[in-house]
């Protein structure tokens, strides 16, 4: 049975006993057993105690490192499947499990959830958004649906459940299109399909301004966030992506583009296909594996290789961080979490790798990222202070 080969497997590799074939078989039950059943597994194993399992400090911080190792190895990239089932080990393994709760842990989660001042949450029931060029606001409920339809949008759920958003269109070629809005809320991803059949995922609390149906001559659209594009192809109709001073214009391909008001700089990293980055001082032509990155007030656009697979990890649940400062997590945890203010104080010039399931509890990933590196923090209403 699963569960039973999956404690059996977890046991022999923090005893190091684990054979080539076997990690894959671990690393494959991580990204498929359920995560709840995983969570009663850890469970049970931390209650029986050290007689099987020895989880004191120093073998965790053993464990821990030996699969940062194989994560972060620097001139190598691992294939997505490895590094994303060696991260989430990682977490497993470090003694604040993704999905692990002790008895203790879910009295005081239940406690913080009476005391939200000690704790902060993702928004549960948030919907995203559709705003009308005569400046009404719809919240995309199942009510909505009449409205949604006179604004030319329809709610859908593919065939694993999940809602997207189909926008269809009753508009002729030769009446001007209305632009419309779209939202994503906090804490959540929202995918909108557009009227040519390309697909777009937004981040939280990202915006899509984009036309009910396009012009014969291109496909254009307006990007504050982050999304990735799974642009259709078109030779004929150009697909142009308008983020701040920078416009990427494709023909048919997938990309993710970050693009928020708070950021100094947009990023572009191209999965598949080729687009071309442009702002107002220069350009460039990307490949597939390649980013660009146009700082604000700079003409310089600069293009380097990395592993793109892992930087869309934010659709699949994920944090993904890069050899990143406490500073810039954290402006990305800002904004899945309703966090009014972030001060940090005197620390260490620190940064960290590596990828982090995206939890309900920003304490609990707070937990979570505390064993990478040597850092206090206090939540307050609303409010995150980070110290030494």
């Amino acid at each position: 049975m699963d569960k039973n080969r999956f404690e059996y497997l977890l046991k022999k590799q923090l005893t190091d006993q684990l054979a080539e074939l076997e990690q894959e078989e671990l690393n494959n039950l991580l990204l498929n057993l359920d995560a709840e059943l995983q969570k009663e597994i850890i469970d049970r194993m931390d209650i029986e105690g050290q007689a099987d399992v020895d989880w004191e400090r120093a073998r965790q911080d053993q464990v821990y490192a030996n699969i940062q190792q194989k994560i972060v190895h620097k001139g190598t990239i691992m294939p997505l499947f490895r590094t994303l089932a060696a991260a989430v080990l990682l977490i497993v393994l470090s003694g604040t499990a993704i999905w692990y709760w002790s008895t203790t842990n879910l009295l005081s989660e239940q406690t913080g959830r009476k005391d939200s001042a000690h704790d902060i949450y993702l928004a549960q029931d948030d919907l995203p958004s559709l705003s009308l060029s005569s400046g009404k606001t719809i919240v995309l409920t199942e009510d909505a649906q009449d409205q949604l339809a006179a604004a030319g949008l329809k709610r859908m759920k593919d065939e694993q459940g999940e809602v997207y958003y189909q926008t269809i269109s009753s508009y002729k070629q030769d009446e001007k299109a209305q632009y419309l809005t779209f939202r994503s809320a906090k804490g959540h991803t929202s995918r909108i399909v557009l009227a040519d059949g390309s697909s777009v995922v937004l981040n939280s609390g990202s915006s899509l301004y984009y036309p009910q149906v396009f012009t014969q001559s291109s496909r254009e659209v307006r990007l504050e966030g982050e999304a990735f594009f799974d642009v259709a192809h078109d030779t004929k109709h150009p697909f142009f992506v308008q983020v701040k001073e920078s416009r990427i214009k494709v023909l048919g391909t997938s990309f993710n583009v970050t693009a928020y008001p708070d950021d100094k700089e947009v990023v572009a990293t191209l999965l598949e296909g080729s687009v071309h980055f442009s702002n107002p001082y220069n350009s460039v032509f990307l490949k597939p594996g390649e980013q660009a990155v146009a700082r604000d007030n700079q003409t310089e656009i600069s293009k380097k290789r990395v592993d793109a697979s892992a930087i869309s990890l934010w659709m699949d649940g994920f944090f993904y961080f890069e050899d990143q400062s406490v500073a810039s997590i954290l402006k990305v945890v800002k904004r899945w979490y309703d966090i009014e203010d972030i001060v940090i104080q005197d620390l260490p010039d620190q940064h960290f790798s590596g990828t982090f399931k995206r939890t309900k509890s920003l304490n609990q990933l707070l937990k979570n990222l505390q064993k990478l590196g040597s850092f206090n923090y206090q939540i307050k209403e609303r409010r995150v202070t980070i110290m030494k």
